[in-house]
């Protein structure tokens, strides 16, 4: 009875709920005592109140629970698992003012509230608290449900000692000090919340949200060393209403500006390894003091800061840092806690300090994130971020993957000065990324994540927003690495006023994207730089779906190398007057593309309508000291007919003062505007760099524009000029024709490139440092006489390059019906196709490779090569006289047909290389065609070379048909230089009629000193060599060659000489042999055949036939006489006309060697004469007078008739049958018989040196042995 009639009192004066703490005396104790479960002693005595407890679980029911000043409670358990209930059903709040000690787990429930004073202290293992409701059944079943209906405080003033701890009411404030080492604080509001002890003892609290105002917050100490602290509070959302409206709390600051009730806050300071400050779905966190879960020894902690709207207050200090490694702070992301929605709005106060950084390691992880409702953006409306404090998350050590970030993520997000710092001294900065699903805007701001070895990463980003930073620093560089990576990218507007980005590296530059994929972007006055020192310049990329503005300082240089990339991209593209977009760099100018690559190669760069780039605007890819110039475009989409480029700044890609050649720069579009551009690739070491101008129709170079500098469809040769004046130029169609209608005169030395996509029409004059002119189909001269002259000495980049079917698709050749003259100041020549270069072949079914009606070309050192292929006409067709003066450069021509000549020289023709080489090649390469190279015979042929090569001039001719080389007409072969040679070559197959033809005309092929060669590779069928009119060979009076120390060599089989005797006029070797690859002639050969030792030249040497002739060679008609040896072979040697030598003398026979003439040696030092055969017949004197001759025989049968005066030389007669020897023997030398024949000797013999008989011997008389 006693409990129902206390639980009716209760009831009717729970009204009367507080009491004052001056109306507790010091001494006052807990009265009223009632066991309701467990084994539970009290002892009490004056100010000091003992309660043992044996069993595990106890409740006592207290009348009032007043602790005074001076007095105490223990609490005396067996175990600190023991729990124990204090329940109170006092009408009013229970006042701790003295101290209670426990050693287990002490429950405290008092529903009217529970006020610890300031000098209160409790010390026990766990400490419950609550002003709630909770039914001892409950507590006995371990089910800790704790309801209440009303208002209910829990406040505390005092110290609090406990390894875990828990206050519990709809309203909770500690003021004093709480300290749960290694345990946990828990700080709970709402009406309804459940409490658990889990196995490990620790505590969770499940809080639902309340049906009355609740509220939670800390304005004093709570310490929980390497533990927990948890303030939270939930209401339910008609009681915020109600809570709201109350004019009171307006009044007090209950309710923040963006209309959230405060429900958890935290002005005192709170230490801990985890911390969690979660004012549910709809209530807010605010903080002004401190807290902290850092480490001196190990790594930081977590906080989490939760609810509807998250304020830190300014002079707040939320930081979790760590000696090893920083902790983690969540403000608005649950990560430590379930079922609690995204923050809707996060404000960081100006002066607020957030810090998750590391001493040694890496540094933690920021996440600050406000939500928004699917419903909050139907309506237009959302949550905000208003940021306006200090993020730090520093790494002192080595950064590891994951941490060392700061994210920061919201519908709106304002970032108001903040200042957020992810840098590291040591490694790699961290991550930054500022999101939005609506608009970033940002004043003052800075964002940087430094780095040692490389510069971080900074993701600014708006889903379907824009973002609008002025007066804001976003910073990755590095001090001993690459710079980092920064990305602004947005679907709506990007606006940078006054902003400095950079991803500065050392030795390397980073990257910088910024990227509006729906709208615009538009950069005033800010600077953005990549830059790197030792290394590469890094990368900057900006691209805007629609308009790109930009009036800012762009850089990607590189101090020490090369620099960088910048790419602009967008529909339309300004860059404004003031503008400075720079990637230059010590070893190599960077790459600068705005509205697109270099004629559109790269597909992933999208090109722009329009491209800007006002006056007074820089754009600058050059190197700054050796290296060289780098690559800008400036381009409009050139198939898009409101595509536009206006181009009136200053362009530079220049090489570096040390070295390098010029860079390149495009200026392209379907309509070019470039009055007032300024444009340079200078290089002072090398060559000049290239300006090319695309537009995109049919284009004319002359001067019929309108004089307004537009590139339309008439480009104004005046504009060509003035931009040689600075650079090199290339101008280029993609398929149309260009036609060259005015002259174009520049007499500097920058190169000029006309390369045209379809035909290229040249009806004027061109004069530039180097010109190329270049179709991809025919080449045409057409209507007027054209001069091409090159003004710059030098090979490559003075030289004249005339280029169709440079694709090599088959489609294009050279056809000039009116005169082309070609002078360079040491430049080379090219005039061919199927390439750039003009080192191949066009092609052409209807006309000549290449058709010149007059040509002169004058070079000054440089080099010709001619090149041209035709399927029905000639590969190189010279009418209208040629002219080709080189003065030391090299001349090659090549030509191929497949019906008529290779090369054709319809007119007179002289070409003189100077000390320079002469190669002409013609092939005709089907049994159809007729001529490698052809010379009409109605004209003068001049070729004429110093060079002192064996091949200064060299004829190739290929002929499957009819002639390899048909030389007809007046030819004048000339080789004047030292060991200069001249070359005549066929190489067709066995079908064709001759190899090398004469006639017509006089040939002379004349030579100082080097060798002449006629090579016929392969025998033909009629004649290897035809001649049909007089040939003078070696030198000839009245000529540039009159005298020859030339060795002749003429290689053939078939010979037919029409009655003409070629001149022979050279004191060296001529030698007569089969083509090598035969060993013998085709048929029988004559020394008559030729006209020896003319022009008082007397040969060194003969040789007629190789070993393995078997065709006869006869010495006949006229005496010859060679100061040298002379070698014959074949199959009877016949010498039928007296013969002259000063060196050895070889008869080499199959069958027969008949002397029939006198053989006499008249000088030289001693010699051997050599007979070889089957049968020799000596029946002419064989003599010296000058010195020894020694003859030697070697045949089966042999004889002797003549007389032999060998003037002291040996005769050997090897002989394997008989010989007589009817004449005299006369000198000192010796006679030897070494055959196995009888010899007979019937002459008087005086020879005075011994007799060696190795066979037979017969003496008609004793004179017979001398």
């Amino acid at each position: 009875m006693k409990k129902k009639i206390y639980l009716v009192l209760i009831c009717v004066l729970f009204f009367q709920t507080t009491i004052s703490h001056s109306d507790i005396s010091n001494n006052q104790l807990p009265t009223g005592a009632n066991i309701v479960s467990g084994n539970i002693t009290i002892n009490q005595e004056p100010g000091k109140l003992t309660i043992n407890q044996t069993s595990a679980q106890g409740i006592i029911e207290w009348k009032t629970f007043n602790v005074g000043s001076n007095a105490s409670v223990f609490f005396n358990h067996n175990n600190a698992t023991d729990t124990l209930l204090n329940q109170v059903r006092d009408i009013h709040q229970s006042t701790i003012l003295g101290k209670i000690y426990s050693n287990g787990k002490l429950f405290i429930n008092n529903p009217n509230g529970i006020s610890l004073g300031a000098n209160a202290s409790i010390n026990a293992q766990t400490f419950i608290a609550s002003a709630m409701n909770l039914a001892n059944r409950d507590f006995l079943n371990r089910n800790y449900h704790f309801t209440q209906d009303r208002v209910a405080t829990i406040e505390n003033l005092g110290d609090i000692k406990a390894q875990y701890v828990a206050l519990m009411a709809p309203e909770v404030t500690n003021k004093g000090v709480i300290t749960s080492k290694n345990g946990a604080t828990h700080l709970a509001a709402s009406d309804a919340m459940t409490l658990t002890i889990n196995q490990d003892q620790t505590i969770n609290i499940k809080i639902n949200p309340s049906k009355i105002k609740a509220s939670a917050g800390n304005e004093g100490v709570i310490i929980s060393e390497n533990g927990v602290v948890k303030i939270r509070a939930d209401m339910a959302e008609d009681a915020i209403a109600a809570t709201i409206k109350a004019p009171d709390n307006q009044a007090v600051g209950l309710v923040s500006k963006n209309g959230v009730i405060k429900l958890v806050s935290n002005t005192g300071t709170i230490k801990a390894k985890q911390v969690t400050l979660d004012a549910g779905a709809r209530g807010a966190v605010v903080s002004s003091g401190n807290i902290d879960t850092s480490s001196s020894t190990a790594k930081g902690g977590s906080i989490e800061l939760i609810g509807k709207e998250v304020i830190l207050k300014s002079g707040s200090v939320i930081q979790s840092t760590g000696v090893n490694q920083g902790g983690n702070i969540y403000i608005g992301k649950p990560i430590l806690l379930e079922n609690t929605a995204n923050s809707s709005f996060v404000t960081l106060e100006q002066n607020s300090l957030i810090d998750v950084s590391s001493l040694y390691e890496s540094a933690g992880v920021v996440e600050i994130r406000s939500g928004q409702s699917s419903e909050e953006r139907g309506r237009g409306t959302g949550s905000m971020m208003s940021l306006d404090g200090i993020i730090m998350a520093r790494t002192g050590g080595s950064r590891r993957n994951g941490l060392a970030e700061v994210i920061i993520s919201g519908y709106d997000v304002n970032l108001d000065q903040i200042y957020i710092d992810a840098s590291s001294n040591i490694d790699i900065g961290g991550n930054i990324l500022v999101e939005a699903y609506n608009d970033i805007v940002g004043g003052k701001i800075s964002l940087i994540s430094n780095g040692k070895i490389e510069g971080g990463g900074i993701n600014v980003v708006s889903l379907f927003g824009e973002v609008n930073l002025q007066q804001s620093l976003i910073q990755t560089n590095s001090s001993a690495g690459k710079g980092g990576t920064i990305m602004l990218n947005s679907s709506q507007n990007i606006t940078l006023i006054d902003a400095n980005i950079n991803a500065r590296g050392s030795p390397a530059g980073g990257n910088i994207t910024i990227k509006s994929s729906e709208n615009s972007i538009n950069l005033q006055s800010s600077i953005i730089q990549t830059n790197g020192s030792n290394g590469r310049g890094g990368t900057i990329s900006i691209d805007a779906h629609n308009n790109l503005t930009t009036n800012s300082s762009l850089y990607t240089n590189s101090a020490k190398n090369t620099a960088g990339t910048i790419v602009l991209v967008a529909n339309h593209i300004l860059v404004q007057q003031n503008s400075i977009i720079e990637a230059k760099g010590a070893l190599g100018g960077g790459t600068i593309l705005i509205g697109g690559s270099w004629q559109n190669s790269n597909p992933n760069i999208r090109q722009a309508i329009t491209t800007t780039a006002e006056a007074g605007s820089v754009i600058d890819a050059s190197a700054t000291e050796s290296g060289d110039g780098g690559t800008v475009v400036l381009w409009s989409d050139i198939y898009d007919v409101n595509s536009i480029t206006f181009a009136k700044g200053t362009i530079v890609a220049e090489a570096g003062f040390l070295g390098g050649n010029g860079g390149n720069i495009e200026t392209s579009g379907a309509i070019l505007e470039l009055s007032g551009i300024s444009i340079s690739t200078n290089s002072i070491h090398g060559k000049t760099g290239l300006w090319l101008l695309d537009p995109t129709n049919d284009l004319h170079l002359g001067s019929v524009g309108d004089g307004d500098g537009s590139v339309e469809n008439t480009t104004e040769t005046g504009t060509i000029t003035t931009a040689l004046n600075s650079s090199d130029v290339r101008i280029y169609t993609t398929s149309a024709n260009i036609i060259i209608s005015s002259d174009i005169i520049y007499t500097g030395n920058n190169y000029l490139t006309i390369d045209s996509g379809g035909a290229l029409y040249i009806r004027a004059n061109v004069r530039a440092g180097g010109i190329s002119l270049i179709a991809k189909e025919e080449i045409l001269i057409d209507t007027v006489d054209v001069n091409l002259t090159a003004n710059r000495a030098s090979n490559s980049l003075g030289q004249v390059v005339i280029s169709a079917d440079y694709d090599g698709n088959g489609t294009g050749t050279n056809k000039f019906t009116r005169a082309l003259t070609i002078t360079t100041n040491g430049g080379d020549v090219y005039l061919g196709g199927g390439n750039t270069s003009g080192t191949s072949y066009g092609n052409s079914t209807d006309w000549e490779g290449i058709e010149f009606t007059g040509l002169t070309i004058n070079t000054n050192g440089g080099d010709v090569n001619i090149r041209g292929e035709s399927d029905n006409a000639n590969g190189l067709r010279f009418a209208g006289g040629t002219t080709i003066n080189t003065s030391g450069g090299n001349v090659y021509m090549r030509g191929e047909t497949e019906n008529y000549a290779g090369i054709y020289f319809v007119s007179n023709t002289s070409i003189n290389s100077g000390s320079g080489t002469i190669y002409l090649e013609g092939y005709n390469t089907t049994s159809a065609s007729d001529y490698g190279i052809f010379t009409n015979a109605s004209y003068d042929h001049t070729f004429q070379s110093s060079n002192t090569t064996s091949d200064a001039i060299k004829f190739v001719g290929h002929s499957d048909n009819e002639r390899g080389l048909q030389l007809t007409g007046d030819l004048k072969i000339y080789a004047t230089g030292a060991n200069g040679g001249i070359t005549l070559e066929t190489n067709g197959s066995a079908s064709s009629d001759y190899g090398i033809l004469f006639s017509g005309g006089v040939a002379e092929i004349l030579a100082t000193s080097g060798p002449i060669l006629f090579d016929v590779k392969q025998a033909t069928g009629t004649a290897d060599l035809w001649l049909d009119n007089n040939v003078y060979l070696g030198s000839k009076s009245g000529t540039s060659v009159t005298t020859s120390s030339s060795d002749i060599t003429i290689r053939g089989n078939l010979f037919n000489f029409s009655g003409y005797n070629p001149y022979i006029a050279t004191t060296g070797i001529f030698t007569l042999e089969p083509v090598s690859t035969s060993t013998s002639f085709g048929q029988n050969v004559s020394t008559s055949w030729w006209s020896w030792n003319q022009n008082s030249q007397t040969l060194s040497g003969l040789t007629f036939g190789k070993s393995g002739n078997t065709r006869n060679i006869t010495h006949e008609t006229n005496a010859l006489t060679v100061n040298g040896p002379v070698n014959f072979y074949g199959g009877n040697i016949y010498n039928n006309a007296a013969l002259t030598v000063s060196g050895d003398v070889n008869f080499i026979a199959s069958t027969l060697v008949d002397v029939n003439s006198n053989i006499t040696k008249t000088s030289g030092s001693s010699a051997t004469l050599t007979l070889t055969a089957s049968s020799i017949d000596i029946n002419a004197d064989i003599s010296s007078s000058s010195n020894a001759l020694n003859l030697t025989s070697n045949a089966a049968t042999m004889n002797i008739t003549s007389n032999l005066s060998l003037n002291g030389g040996d005769l050997r007669i090897n002989n394997s049958s008989n010989v007589t020897f009817s004449g005299t023997f006369s000198g000192s030398g010796n006679l030897y018989q070494l055959g196995a024949g009888q010899l007979t000797l019937s002459g008087n013999n005086s020879y005075s040196g011994t007799t060696n008989i190795y066979g037979k011997y017969d003496l008609y008389s004793q004179n017979s042995l001398g």
